[in-house]
């Protein structure tokens, strides 16, 4: 199932016929928000992360925002959208879609490992492309959002009547099926984008200006293990926070996304509670080799400092320049007091109960 939008010139950043005034973002259909994390209803302009796979150009972590002063304030001439903010793709280097264009989001749920609705698969059909009029002649003249069957990997299949607009009178539909059209560009793996390691990017600022100030334990919940780990390598530029470096093999990356604070230990899936550190690191900081100091070093476990560890003690870490995504204090004590040098005693991390 592929979910499709017109985009607006608003949702370009056009204010009347002069582009550029402001922002662009795609303006979710309150029909969809199945498909969207769940925002709560007691919070101001809440947000979650949406992580959109742009076919050739990697993944890019957006905010999407629920902008609800009608209802939160309960204003009668305020605002009650949901918007999926797309600056940071803009900036990630992945055009962004224009007036008229067509925006096709196909949800992955069921694929990120946790069963969150959080990761799409995403495509720009352009004015100019002959699918366009396809897929526009399979929804109702007065909507803007339609939903058809198919794949964005495969292509399409037998385009649908509008879920959005149950009242469109058409009978039969257009079938589109130019793979061609929807495949991947040249040289792109007919594959589930969770499972790859196409670069992950986002716009700090944009994400910190809209979930700066929710509750750790909120986000927590909506972020599934596959945005976490999204998230942490995006922030850390994909490369290892002890030795700056990312080893690279095609789309293969040596680089992982840590918890400081284990799952096992009931650490959560924020930003705050991850590093980006290299796979024999990443063994490493698990097993206690090493841990964190308050300012941001490397320490060693005294019984390892005469072998090859040695070389990574009291070294700086590298990491991100806002506190939203920087090793939190309560993240380093644990890790601190309760993995640092379990290596002399178990294997694996034993959970909290068992001590």
């Amino acid at each position: 199932m592929i979910l499709v939008k017109k985009v607006g010139s608003q949702e370009s950043g056009f204010t009347g016929s002069k582009p550029n005034q402001r922002g662009p973002y795609l303006l979710i259909s309150k029909a969809w928000l199945a498909h969207f994390p769940a925002l709560s209803t007691t919070h101001e302009n809440d947000a979650a992360l949406v992580v959109l796979d742009c076919m050739r150009y990697g993944r890019v972590v957006l905010p999407f925002v629920w902008h609800n002063s009608k209802r939160f304030r309960n204003q009668p001439n305020g605002r009650d959208e949901y918007r999926v903010y797309i600056a940071g793709m803009e900036r990630a280097g992945v055009p962004c879609p224009e007036p008229g264009d067509l925006v096709l989001l196909q949800p992955f749920s069921e694929t990120n490992g946790d069963g969150f609705n959080d990761h799409f698969r995403y495509r720009v059909v352009r004015q100019s492309e002959s699918i366009h009029a396809e897929l526009v002649a399979a929804a109702s003249t007065d909507r803007n959002y339609w939903e058809i069957s198919g794949d964005l990997i495969s292509g399409l299949g037998q385009v649908q009547r509008s879920q959005s607009d149950p009242h469109d009178p058409a009978a039969n539909h257009p079938t589109a099926t130019p793979e061609d059209d929807l495949a991947p560009d040249e040289g792109i793996e007919s594959r589930d984008p969770l499972g790859g390691q196409r670069p992950v990017s986002l716009d700090s600022g944009d994400v910190v200006r809209f979930l700066g100030r929710t509750p750790a334990e909120v986000l927590a919940m909506r972020m599934s293990s596959q945005t976490f780990r999204d998230v942490v390598l995006a922030s850390y530029a994909s490369r290892c926070a002890v030795t700056g470096k990312a080893l690279k093999a095609g789309e293969h990356l040596n680089v992982e996304a840590a918890h400081i604070q284990p799952r096992v230990h009931d650490g959560l899936n924020l930003p705050s509670n991850g590093i980006a550190l290299s796979r024999d690191l990443h063994w490493g900081f698990d097993k206690g080799a090493f841990t964190l100091t308050n300012n941001l070093r490397v320490e060693v476990h005294p019984e390892l400092l005469d072998t090859d560890w040695r070389e990574f003690d009291g070294r700086s870490l590298q990491v991100p320049e806002h506190d939203f995504f920087r090793p939190c204090p309560e993240s380093i004590e644990h890790h601190r007091t309760r993995v640092y040098g379990r290596f002399r005693h178990t294997g694996t991390l034993r959970r909290l109960d068992e001590d």
